[in-house]
């Protein structure tokens, strides 16, 4: 037996736990919203290298939800970010009403401080 095979197995064992947990958390925090609240009504989705966001609008229900997704080792995992409110809009003619609410969520979200703490927003009145 060489010296060198214990580290051999260490190094091997590490790297291993290093796989199987880089994909071990792949929870979705878009289910929970999904099961309460149904698909959608619209998607907003943004991807800048190894990171990217989906804002899911409810429009008629006054609410929408934007979650957060960074690429890497553990970060596979979607989860949200923040929670906006506003007054509810079921008009399909509402387009302008919404691109203002679209707009005020873009900048608001420019405004908080990155990680995974979830905000709640409320919408210009």
């Amino acid at each position: 037996m060489t010296r060198g095979r214990p580290i051999h197995w260490l190094i091997f064992l590490s790297m291993l736990f290093l796989v199987v947990s880089c994909f071990w958390d792949t929870e979705d925090a878009r289910d929970d919203v999904r099961k309460k609240y149904g698909p959608p009504e619209e998607v907003s989705t943004y991807t800048s290298g190894n990171y990217a966001t989906e804002t899911w609008w409810y429009w008629c229900q006054g609410i929408s939800f934007t979650f957060k997704r960074e690429s890497g080792c553990g970060g596979y995992s979607w989860y949200k970010h923040s929670t906006y409110t506003f007054s509810p809009i079921c008009s399909a003619v509402a387009e302008e009403e919404k691109e203002a609410h679209r707009l005020h969520l873009r900048e608001s979200l420019k405004l908080l401080p990155p990680g995974r703490a979830t905000k709640t927003l409320i919408g210009p009145t």
